[in-house]
């Protein structure tokens, strides 16, 4: 037979066994706390956000443009640089060519963001895009003032349907969704261009190409910035009045979310406030 404890005896028994679990759980809760927190310490999304980010460019006038100290500024540079510093984002800038940098998306292995990207929807499924940057002009098209077949204002179907005309295209780049359209559309002569916007200048100069797309801003600042005298070029018009389409951070999907919604918020308080000094409205703190 087994020993028979007295009440007393069971009371006590039980008050230890209860005592005794309660102090194990606790002990367990405890280390499953801490478990989840050493995991979220040092997951990868956590410890991107104390990364610093990389900011790939090419030399592009005047969106990118490479100064002393290792800094860049630009249309879309600058505002970058003041939207990451309100942000309190680390940051560092590293030059690469465009099919580099898309090449970087591409990988996904970097804690990294492009800079002044057209948003498109294959190139959402790889990378992740910011609230717009910049809000720029409208599109134009770039030629020599002798090409008679290009004139001051035309509309998109004349110009790309003429089999008379060549147009240069930057590879891998976007000209904004209504003028990739077009292209598709329209089906232009074409000659492919892997340089910089500057030799895409010259090869216009040396009969490469008739003309080009760009944005206003961008087709004033080169012609200005050359070696050749701004008479020796003109600007087409497109009757439609093709604005710009907006420019963005585009990321790697390893930049978390957080830091993108960090930077959004100031973004869109940066490009509303620009937008009222445009249209000379006081703007408010």
């Amino acid at each position: 037979m087994g020993i028979k404890l007295k009440a007393r005896d069971k009371k006590y028994g039980e008050t230890s066994k209860i005592k005794n679990g309660t102090e194990m759980q606790r002990s367990i809760n405890w280390l499953g706390t801490f478990s989840v927190l050493v995991l979220f310490w040092v997951s990868p999304t956590h410890a991107n956000t104390h990364q610093k980010l990389t900011l790939y460019f090419n030399e592009r006038t005047p969106y990118l443009e490479s100064k002393e100290n290792e800094r860049v500024e630009g249309l879309t540079a600058s505002p970058a640089n003041h939207a990451l510093t309100l942000a309190n984002i680390p940051y560092a800038w590293k030059r690469a060519t465009a099919e580099q940098q898309i090449a970087v998306i591409d990988r996904n292995q970097e804690h990294a963001c492009l800079v002044g990207w057209f948003k498109r929807p294959e190139r959402e499924r790889v990378g992740k895009y910011t609230a717009p940057l910049y809000m720029g002009k409208q599109m134009v098209a770039l030629a020599l003032a002798s090409n008679s077949r290009v004139q001051a204002k035309m509309r998109v179907a004349d110009l790309m349907k003429d089999d008379q005309l060549t147009m240069l295209v930057k590879d891998g780049y976007s000209y904004g969704q209504i003028l990739d359209q077009q292209i598709r559309n329209f089906s232009p002569r074409i000659i492919i261009a892997t340089g910089e916007n500057t030799n895409m200048l010259n090869m216009l100069v040396y009969k490469r190409a008739d003309y080009f797309l760009v944005s206003e801003e961008e087709a004033n600042a080169l012609i200005q910035r050359s070696d050749h005298a701004a008479s020796d070029f003109k600007l087409t018009y497109f009757a439609e009045a093709i604005k710009e389409d907006p420019r963005y951070f585009w990321c790697t999907k390893q930049v978390p979310d957080t830091l993108i919604m960090k930077l959004n918020r100031v973004l869109e308080k940066m490009v509303a406030t620009a937008h009222h000094r445009r249209l000379g409205a006081p703007t408010s703190n």
